[in-house]
C-alpha cells in the first residue's frame, strides 16, 4: 500500500524557522572610555507570514493536551528510549466530511526536527493509552477522515522518539487547514501552508521514573504560515512493525524480498 505524504525537512530550512532563533536582534555596544560611541550593527528581523484573518479554506479545530514523556527501557543492556507524546482532539466544524492527513513535526532546542510517527507498535500504543487514560484514542494511521460536527471529534496522538529531554521544543501541526499560497524566497519559490504552532519549555533534566514539568510559552499558540516541503512518495508495510522497524519508509529505499531460487531436478 502506498500513500503520499509530505516530508518536513528541506523546505523548513528555506524559510529558516531554525535560522529564526539564530538571527536575533543585534544590540549596539556601549561607548568606550574615551566617550567615542561604537558603530551600532544593523538589527536583523524575521517576520513570520500571517494567514488570512478570516479562513479562506477548510479548517479543522484542534484541541491539544499538555505534552508528556514516556520512557521505555528495552530488555538487555540497552539505553532507554524517550518518547514525547501529545494527545490531540480534531473536530470538523462544518457539515461536510473532510479527508485528514496530518503532518506533525517537533523541533528541539538543538534544532533537531522529528516527525510524529504515523504507525505505532501495539505495545507502545497500549502503554500510551494506559498512561494517558485516553479511552477513545486512535492510532494516527486510522484517523484519515473527520465527519462534520462536534460529536464526530476524534482523539489521536503524536509520538516523537528522542534521545533525551530538550530544554524547549516547538510543535508544528500541519494538515489541519487547506489554506495555501505561493511565496518567493531567496531559495526559490515555495508554497506556504497554514499551520498551528506551539512552543513548550522543559526546565531541567528529570529522571526517567518521573514526569517532567512542561509549560506552554505564553503567546506561542497561534496559526501561522510555513513553507510546505516537496512531495515525497512513501510506502507502508505494517509487517515491519513486528520486526521493530518503521512501517513507513521512502519508496525504493527498502529492497524488496526476492523469492528463493531452486535448482531444476537433476541439476548438480
Amino acid at each position: 500500500m502506498t500513500r503520499w505524504l509530505l516530508c518536513s525537512s528541506v523546505a523548513v530550512l528555506v524559510l529558516g524557522f531554525a535560522v529564526l532563533r539564530a538571527c536575533g536582534q543585534t544590540t549596539a555596544p556601549e561607548a568606550g572610555a574615551g566617550g567615542d560611541a561604537a558603530v551600532a550593527k544593523p538589527s536583523v528581523h524575521f517576520v513570520e507570514p500571517e494567514p488570512a484573518v478570516v479562513p479562506v479554506s477548510w479548517q479543522l479545530d484542534i484541541k491539544v493536551s499538555k505534552p508528556t514523556r514516556i520512557v521505555i527501557t528495552p530488555t538487555g543492556n540497552k539505553d532507554p528510549v524517550y518518547y514525547w507524546i501529545i494527545i490531540y482532539t480534531v473536530s470538523n466544524p462544518t457539515n461536510k466530511a473532510q479527508d485528514f492527513l496530518p503532518r506533525i513535526t517537533l523541533m528541539t532546542d538543538t534544532l533537531e526536527t522529528v516527525d510524529a510517527q504515523m504507525a505505532i507498535s501495539p505495545d507502545l500504543f497500549k502503554t500510551i493509552k494506559e498512561v494517558t487514560k485516553a479511552k477513545y484514542l486512535e492510532e494516527p494511521i486510522q484517523v484519515t477522515r473527520v465527519l462534520g460536527g462536534a460529536d464526530n471529534a476524534r482523539d489521536s496522538v503524536a509520538v516523537f522518539p528522542l534521545k533525551g529531554d530538550p530544554k524547549w521544543f516547538r510543535v508544528f501541526f500541519c494538515g489541519f487547514s487547506g489554506e495555501q499560497w505561493p511565496m518567493k524566497t531567496p531559495g526559490g519559490d515555495v508554497t506556504m501552508e497554514k499551520v498551528r504552532t506551539m512552543e513548550f519549555s522543559v526546565p531541567g533534566n528529570t529522571p526517567p521514573e518521573q514526569v517532567p514539568p512542561v509549560e506552554l510559552k505564553p503567546g506561542s499558540d497561534k496559526w501561522t504560515m510555513r513553507a510546505m516541503p516537496p512531495q515525497t512518495r512513501y510506502e507502508i508495510d505494517l509487517n515491519r512493525i513486528r520486526k521493530g522497524l518503521d512501517p513507513i519508509y521512502v519508496a525504493g529505499s527498502v529492497p524488496k524480498p526476492t523469492a528463493p531460487t531452486t535448482k531444476p531436478e537433476g541439476a548438480e
